[in-house]
């Protein structure tokens, strides 16, 4: 009578890591998601299979990316005003980049922030808010503005006094 042995093999090493970086890009998309859902009037909906934020569904106000292209990052990417994305950029590349341009050149003025930065380099959440909130400011209508102005999203603009965000671009 033959006996038949099956090894089981262990779990790839890879899968401990995999799995760690999933919870963090779904905790770090839902840390998005309070800060951007805060802001008057903005919803969340797939786009180009990537969770994105729109205001009133139609302008883009930021793009949630979780190895985008098989990068390995996670990241926003997100409309910002003329000349700040390259300051941010060459001030830190580590933190900030250009994110790749659409064939349109949808997103050559567009800055990326890696929210997966360990030590030193972590994310700052304060800037994150500020950066969020400069975008909205950047894409909103104006009624939405005064209405973020009036009240609504208070506690952003504390913390956008405090990252380095404002003193680039002079708010």
């Amino acid at each position: 009578m033959a006996v038949r042995v099956e090894r089981t093999r262990p779990e790839p090493s890879w899968t401990a890591g995999w799995l760690g970086s999933v919870s963090s890009a779904i905790r770090e998309l839902n840390r998005v998601r309070r800060i951007a859902l805060a802001l008057p009037e903005v919803n969340e909906r797939l786009s180009h299979g990537e969770p994105c934020f729109f205001v009133r569904d139609r302008r883009p106000l930021c793009y949630f990316h979780d190895d985008h292209n098989g990068d390995g990052r996670v990241s926003i990417w997100c409309p910002v005003p003329p000349g700040v994305q390259e300051e941010l950029v060459a001030a830190e590349p580590e933190r900030f980049f250009k994110p790749q341009t659409s064939a349109r050149g949808v997103f050559s003025s567009w800055l990326g922030a890696f929210l997966d930065l360990p030590g030193h380099n972590r994310v700052d959440w304060a800037e994150i808010s500020a950066i969020l909130e400069e975008a909205f400011r950047y894409v909103a209508p104006k009624g939405l503005v005064a209405a973020l102005d009036a009240g609504i999203g208070h506690r952003l603009r504390r913390a956008r006094v405090s990252g380095r965000f404002t003193r680039l671009v002079g708010v």
